[in-house]
């Protein structure tokens, strides 16, 4: 195509392209000067433009949203495999926690003890098939444990446990375990230490060397077991070793070690156990109560009222307080000799 020329007042020319403008002589001219097109190619180029940021800051929104996506639910799996994790231990710290085993057992026959009372005590357990647990000299080996939530969703808790000895040295007991859930996994580990003659702690939930006395609706119940929640008193010097009055409620035993001792029952007594005379002798331990005390933080110097609620206590000697009904104690007890602490 030709490119046609026009003349303008002045004596110049501008030449008409079909591409665009060229201007000889002037500025850009009107529709009219250019044969009446108009040509608005860069505005089309402003519009592509912008279509073109619009949609890159589309398709970044898009990627931090994906990506936000992606770190809650990550963040979300690995709270839940830690809390899976956790599970495991407090498991297994449940039921191995006062295990009995000979002092003469190595290393694989207390791995070997510790595995067949796990397959007796998960026998009816829908989690995994107790039958699986096995012990040998390297440790105590768990088919994975199946947990399922409320939504359809399950995880596993994989564990192990080690002793670095037999039981006659008295060994550290590892128990590994791990969580997964999703796409992620979180480990944690717990020790505990083999002690000699402590089945004390075990088997009793008050247990003393001189007489026990509760009266009023005082209860001694087992956390894990009725049996935990069995009474001991120890005394040869008192004849009347034990003596409950009121509602008195036990879930275990109650047990005085001198055959010819006398257990008092007056009013609504209730014993879920027995009464038993010439309890076995016991080994009593000697903690350490000093490592207690940074807990006690709260001093208790008069009686507290009734339905009070109570946590991590000390008693200073000589307070000699009285705990009436409906007052609830948690954490640590406290008590500094001399004192004579009462529960009714």
């Amino acid at each position: 195509m030709e490119a046609g020329g026009i003349g303008d007042s002045k004596g110049g020319e501008i030449l008409c392209l079909v591409a665009g403008f060229v201007a000889k002589g002037c500025a850009m001219e009107t529709r009219e000067r250019c044969g009446g097109k108009a040509i608005s190619g860069s505005a089309l180029i402003v519009t592509l433009v912008f279509l073109a940021l619009f949609t890159a800051l589309a398709v970044a929104i898009a990627a931090s949203a994906d990506i936000n996506m992606t770190i809650a639910r990550n963040r979300a799996e690995s709270y839940q495999a830690g809390a899976l994790a956790e599970t495991g231990l407090l498991l297994l710290g449940q039921h191995l926690g006062g295990l009995e085993v000979s002092a003469s057992f190595d290393a694989e026959n207390l791995h070997q003890a510790m595995a067949s009372y796990l397959v007796t005590t998960w026998s009816g357990s829908s989690m995994l098939d107790a039958g699986d647990i096995w012990g040998d000299v390297e440790g105590v080996h768990f088919p994975p444990i199946t947990i399922v939530r409320g939504d359809g969703r399950s995880g596993a808790v994989n564990l192990d446990i080690v002793a670095d000895g037999g039981a006659a040295a008295l060994p550290v007991i590892t128990v590994d375990s791990t969580g997964r859930f999703g796409k992620a996994a979180r480990s944690v580990s717990y020790r505990m230490m083999a002690v000699d003659s402590w089945a004390l702690l075990s088997r009793y939930g008050i247990a003393s060397r001189s007489n026990v006395q509760m009266s009023g609706n005082a209860q001694v119940v087992g956390a894990n077991d009725p049996k935990e929640g069995s009474i001991l008193s120890a005394t040869y010097v008192e004849m009347e070793a034990i003596t409950l009055t009121g509602g008195v409620y036990v879930s275990g035993d109650v047990a005085v070690s001198n055959p010819q001792a006398a257990i008092h029952k007056t009013g609504k007594v209730y014993i879920e156990g027995s009464e038993v005379y010439g309890a076995e002798t016991v080994s009593w331990p000697t903690p350490n109560s000093a490592l207690f005390r940074p807990y006690a933080t709260n001093v208790i110097t008069s009686p507290p009222a009734p339905g009070t609620v109570l946590s991590n206590i000390y008693i200073p000697a000589n307070t000699n307080p009285t705990f009436n009904s409906d007052v609830v104690i948690n954490g640590v007890v406290y008590i500094e000799s001399p004192n004579q602490v009462k529960f009714n």
